[in-house]
């Protein structure tokens, strides 16, 4: 299978993995924050993965994530889950642009 997918195929396969990779984890930490800490869960606007939630619900879930609030919940898997969360985002970040800086537009492979 490799052998017929181009580099530039495997990175945007790598990426798509990773990312959905990341959807899950962070379902998750989103469900372990309602069913645990239901008045945060609240407060943030009621975070959920894959549905229609306003830029602001986006945006206070984001920060409670990258600013480390979570870790004043004292709860080691919904920090687990956090840290893992920001370590997929990071690389899939770094895929992308290497991605783009190696394959631009369609580049050569």
């Amino acid at each position: 299978m490799f052998v017929l997918l181009g580099m530039s195929h495997l990175w945007i396969l790598l990426a798509i993995a990773l990312l959905i990779a990341g959807g899950i984890l962070m379902s998750r930490f989103c469900r372990l924050l309602r069913v645990r800490h239901r008045e945060e869960w609240t407060r943030l606007g009621e975070p959920a993965v894959l549905s229609h939630l306003p830029m602001s619900v986006q945006w206070k879930l984001n920060a409670f994530l990258w600013r480390g609030q979570y870790r004043t919940l004292e709860d080691s898997a919904l920090s687990r889950l956090a840290v893992a969360v920001k370590i997929l985002t990071v690389v899939v970040g770094l895929l992308i642009l290497l991605g783009g800086i190696y394959w631009p537009a369609g580049g050569a492979e």
